[in-house]
């Protein structure tokens, strides 16, 4: 996919100095936007946090080459480790830096970087640093601050003004802050013409939280940095205002139908109304199927085999499947049929044999790729894992007085047919 970049950074109204960096890399598919705290260095730090996340990924480079050239979901968690390790690796080697010299001890910077590969964008933030998805008229946020105030909101707690909490803006991860920063990772399928917006917080605290809807959001895309600089120094300008905003594929905007690739919008129906993924929003979707492969399946090819050990799920995208326990074929449509999900968490044998009656295409996520992105997302994990248990509790119901579609479905262990 080609990227577009277009850029607008201001000082703002109050301070002197501009300690905003951003970065682009087109050849490299790497953007970022850095914040040096306020302190006479603090530019300085910004500037080694872009210098140094763009040094570890030029020098593993391989890693980006092999996604390239075969992005399979292996090559996706390879490229996300790698991404969230170039920031970890710039925070410690900025944290020497800083701790050797008098005039930058305790200086730290807030980074968000986006690596584009192929048609995913792989983020990494540490900091108050955002990253949006621009679509539908809005701001829909993909990063979370690591901010006191950003995880009082996550756990659900409300305030009245929250520019009045006490220690709100309190970073507790940030490029440079400590001998060792944990930054978060997210990884999304993009569409030709999605946009994405990354800025720093001289411009996002006038977003505040949530989805932000906005005529700029349906700007044209080399307007929407520098419209996006005077809506924040018309709220005030209290800081430093940098907008940086990537167009996919060049400048469009994409009607709701089209926001994301037909792939994944064909992924995203057959998976949203499953009872496992019910309390899930289409951003978490999106990025849980970034970690799964997409398998093609001809007439008469076995998908599952009786007693032989699995270690994945399968979400049939579309086609048909027969389940063989032993008893007779039961034929299934298959669009929307999950396997194999308990076997992610008991490691149990398969009961059933599972075969495609016609062409079919099966979305498939191991363990060890499923089990990944929820220590990334905890915000997810919590959600799934409400949905595991209220699917069980369903199936459990369903035993009182089970069909024969139930008892068959039952003994594979198939959550839902749609």
């Amino acid at each position: 996919m080609k990227t577009q970049f277009f850029v607008s950074t201001h000082p703002g109204k109050v301070r002197q100095q501009n300690e905003d960096v951003h970065l682009e890399d087109a050849e490299l598919g790497l953007y970022a936007v850095a914040d040096g705290v306020t302190h006479p260095r603090g530019r300085q730090v910004a500037e080694w946090a872009c210098e140094e996340v763009k040094k570890y990924l030029r020098t593993n480079r391989a890693v980006i080459d092999r996604h390239a050239q075969a992005t399979t979901a292996a090559h996706r968690q390879e490229l996300a480790g790698l991404v969230r390790q170039a920031l970890e690796h710039t925070s410690s080697v900025v944290y020497e830096k800083t701790k050797d010299e008098s005039d930058t001890a305790g200086v730290f910077a807030a980074l968000a970087v986006v690596l584009i590969s192929r048609s995913f964008a792989f983020i990494a933030h540490a900091g108050d640093a955002r990253v949006y998805s621009v679509r539908e008229g809005a701001f829909h946020p993909l990063t979370r601050d690591h901010t006191y105030l950003a995880s009082m909101l996550a756990e659900g707690k409300a305030f009245a003004d929250a520019r009045k909490v006490a220690y709100a803006s309190n970073l507790f991860a940030a490029i440079g802050h400590q001998p060792v920063t944990k930054a978060t990772l997210y990884v999304r399928e993009l569409a030709p013409g999605e946009r994405l917006l990354i800025c720093s917080d001289g411009l996002s605290d006038y977003f505040g939280e949530g989805v932000i809807t906005s005529p700029i959001a349906n700007a044209k895309s080399k307007d929407i940095p520098k419209l996006l600089e005077e809506f924040a120094l018309s709220h005030g300008g209290r800081d430093n205002v940098t907008a940086l905003l990537l167009d996919i594929d060049g400048d469009s905007v994409l009607p709701e139908k089209n926001r994301v690739s037909p792939n994944v919008l064909v992924k995203l129906r057959a998976i949203r109304a499953l009872r496992i993924f019910q309390h899930l929003d289409d951003d978490q979707l999106v990025g849980l199927l970034s970690f799964g492969d997409t398998r093609n399946y001809a007439e008469g090819d076995i998908l599952i085999r009786k007693g032989v050990l699995i270690e994945e799920m399968y979400i049939v995208v579309n086609g048909e499947i027969s389940v063989d326990v032993g008893q007779g074929a039961y034929v299934v449509e298959g669009k929307g049929a999950i396997l194999g999900e308990m076997s992610l968490f008991d490691g149990g044998l398969p009961s059933a044999t599972v075969t495609a009656t016609k062409p079919t295409i099966v979305l498939v996520f191991s363990r060890e790729a499923l089990f990944s992105f929820m220590r990334e997302n905890i915000g997810f994990a919590a959600r799934f894992e409400l949905g595991v248990l209220q699917a069980v509790i369903h199936r459990l119901r369903q035993r009182t007085e089970p069909d024969e579609e139930s008892r068959v479905l039952e003994n594979y262990g198939m959550v839902s047919i749609f």
